[in-house]
């Protein structure tokens, strides 16, 4: 890379909301490129020193948003009056609301409408090795994916960009509420044959659910949908993998994921849509919120 690329690069500044893995997997990646990253995270020691959230966020032009969705609304009120009005919202965030809404319904009440939806397989323990990460890069204009797509030019992030923000925001919705089936069965003992039988069985019922909620079969069957719940259910980083695996043992606790924070308000939705839920995602209901016994209700 020539002088003159890093300093064109240094030019562009990027505040990283969430120094969690994700984030810093990020930062890392676009700070090697020459970017100048800032970091803010609720635990002050992983900021970036000396500087304050206000300074941060007038300061960049990109603002990717590293936290989970049960967050990311108080995440993003203290920093909207700081946002000027070119700067472009990246939610990495793949969740809903118990209300139903998902992110991007979430950041356009809040925020002005510059933002961008990155999601797919992007397993932080892997890119921050090097591995390579795909991402659909979502945005309601396409001019806005096209500025992200060009930070991540020449990278181990693999992009797309697609103008399909609803569907790719219930993609990533999907993907973590149902890899917590594959981490159930996982837990219960069962073996990879039967996870086959579930992955092509659950993409069936994703076209029923892209049917009841209009949603785009394509992105659902795309990076951003199975692939990234492929992705999901089978890697050994996977928390909804984890918690799957915890909630067939009876000992979930109060661990969070997105696949559980997001099932109460995906719930909600399809039975406003269907008179009965689809098969899986009814299972799912029965161990989670009914409480029943896993091994009964995914008996096989």
């Amino acid at each position: 890379m020539d002088k003159r690329t890093v300093n064109k690069y240094m030019d562009k500044k990027i505040t990283i909301l969430g120094h969690g893995e994700i984030g810093s997997a990020l930062g890392k990646i676009l700070q090697n490129k020459g970017f100048e990253v800032y970091f803010w995270d609720k635990n002050p020691e992983r900021a970036t020193q000396n500087m304050a959230l206000e300074q941060m966020i007038k300061a960049s032009e990109f603002v990717f948003l590293c936290v989970p969705s049960w967050v990311l609304r108080n995440a993003l009120e203290p920093v909207k009056s700081f946002l000027k009005p070119e700067t472009i919202l990246v939610s990495l965030a793949k969740g809903m609301e118990n209300t139903g809404k998902t992110m991007d319904a979430v950041i356009k009440e809040i925020a002005p409408d510059n933002f961008v939806l990155m999601s797919g397989p992007m397993l932080a323990e892997e890119i921050s090795q090097g591995m390579p990460g795909f991402a659909v890069l979502a945005a309601p204009d396409a001019v806005l994916a096209n500025k992200v797509q060009d930070l991540f030019k020449e990278t181990n992030i693999h992009t797309e960009t697609s103008e399909g923000v609803g569907s790719v925001a219930f993609a990533g919705v999907l993907k973590n509420v149902y890899a917590l089936i594959i981490g159930i069965v996982s837990g219960l003992g069962y073996g990879d044959n039967l996870k086959g039988y579930l992955v092509s069985k659950i993409s069936e019922e994703w076209d029923y659910l892209a049917e009841v909620l209009s949603l785009d079969k394509p992105i659902l069957r795309d990076q951003a949908g199975i692939g990234d719940f492929i992705a999901t259910s089978f890697s050994k980083y996977s928390k909804n993998h984890e918690l799957g695996e915890k909630l067939a043992k009876g000992n979930a606790g109060e661990l969070q994921s997105e696949g559980l924070a997001s099932l109460p308000g995906l719930i909600s939705l399809v039975s406003q849509k269907t008179p009965a839920l689809p098969r899986y995602l009814g299972l799912l209901k029965q161990v989670v919120l009914d409480g029943e016994p896993a091994r009964k209700v995914f008996e096989f």
